[in-house]
């Protein structure tokens, strides 16, 4: 009789020490990190995020939960077909107890001694804007009892889905309605083009390069173009849709977005260099001092066309600074007359009259109200030929 007392009292110590140990040196312990494959995705790619979980120490995790909440603008795509690999766990969608938004990325699983395991998912680019992946859960149980500890790991990691392309290839915008002229892309330029013949400076365009000079000098030269041969485009993305109110809707400033990424796109293909200035904030803690975003030069590229869409996907729906100080921006940093395209749906007295001054120094403005066409059930004017 006392040896079977002393064996359940050998038993009880043996269980309190597990679970104390599971408690005091596998939880604290345990490591965890997320890894973004892309921190820029196109509208409704598909990127993958890894979960990295390890256990450094000597005793097993007989039980371990993780927890990654998506932000809204993302969705898991869950790939039942694929084959995991060795040391690979399949995530699974959480129920409503562990999110009151929305079910988040969970996976359990157990823990060998000195085990890393990587849960591998994808999401899709649901929603334009910058989201945010702030912490990762883990709740660790020692398989005997109901005890739970969570432990919080942050993430900080970004991920950036663009604006959706409204706008195909064989879509052109009507330029000559705009004042420009859509003469097709040159390869070389020829006689009638330029105006002077100098040396290769920073930021000129390979297309104006003399091939046949640059082989016979041995330097890099350039045909010189005229002045009104080098169309530009000011296209202003306002977010704001009255004079109180900073914050705009959702819907219409996603649609800003993605007409001025039509217009970009088009004009770039077009041989039209476009420069763009917002008034929205950029992500949600980096401070935007320029908001002169994005400057095309009349070459659209894979890499434009990333860059194009990581930063105006990055913009949020609320304005930063008045329309009024944006409009004092541009008329400081663009070299007048040039080609206006004002894409907003908030204007006052002071907007008007600096437009009718822009006009009366030979600009070319052009006001596209987008919350009123939208209201309308019309969509942005285009030549589809």
């Amino acid at each position: 009789m006392i040896a079977i007392l002393l064996g359940v009292f050998a038993l009880a110590a043996a269980l309190v020490a597990w679970v104390e140990l599971v408690h005091r040196v596998v939880a604290p312990r345990i490591e965890a990190e997320v890894i973004l494959a892309a921190t820029s995705l196109a509208f409704q790619a598909v990127s993958e995020i890894a979960i990295i979980v390890k256990n450094p120490t000597w005793l097993p995790c007989p039980l371990l939960r993780c927890t990654l909440d998506l932000p809204d603008g993302l969705e898991i795509v869950l790939d039942t077909d694929r084959p995991a690999a060795s040391g690979v766990m399949k995530p699974t969608l959480g129920n409503k107890r562990w999110a009151s938004d929305r079910p988040p990325v969970a996976v359990a699983l157990a823990l060998r001694p000195r085990e890393a395991i990587t849960i591998r998912f994808d999401v899709l680019g649901a929603r334009r804007g910058a989201h945010r992946l702030h912490s990762l859960t883990l709740t660790v149980a020692d398989g005997l009892t109901m005890r739970r500890e969570d432990r919080v790991f942050p993430v900080a990691r970004m991920i950036t889905v663009h604006p959706r392309r409204v706008l195909g290839k064989p879509t052109r915008v009507p330029l000559d309605h705009l004042g420009l002229k859509t003469s097709p892309l040159k390869f070389a330029p020829t006689s009638s083009d330029w105006v002077d013949l100098r040396a290769y400076q920073a930021g000129d365009s390979l297309r104006d390069v003399a091939w046949m000079v640059t082989a016979r000098r041995g330097e890099l030269m350039v045909l010189e173009r005229a002045t009104a041969m080098r169309q530009t485009v000011v296209v202003i993305a306002s977010v704001r849709i009255s004079a109180l109110r900073w914050e705009g809707r959702t819907d219409y400033a996603d649609r800003v977005y993605e007409v001025t990424y039509a217009l970009v796109e088009a004009m770039s293909r077009q041989g039209v260099q476009v420069g763009v200035y917002a008034d929205g904030y950029w992500g949600e803690a980096r401070k935007q001092v320029r908001h002169g975003v994005v400057r095309g030069e009349g070459v659209w590229t894979s890499r434009m066309r990333r860059h194009v869409g990581h930063v105006l996907g990055g913009l949020a729906t609320y304005a930063a600074i008045p329309l009024e100080e944006l409009l004092v921006e541009i008329e400081r940093e663009v070299d007048f007359p040039t080609v206006i395209i004002a894409l907003l749906a908030y204007r006052d007295a002071v907007v008007d009259q600096k437009f009718s001054a822009w006009r009366r120094r030979g600009c070319r403005v052009e006001v596209i109200d987008l919350l009123a066409s939208a209201a309308m059930g019309e969509g942005l004017e285009v030549d589809r030929r």
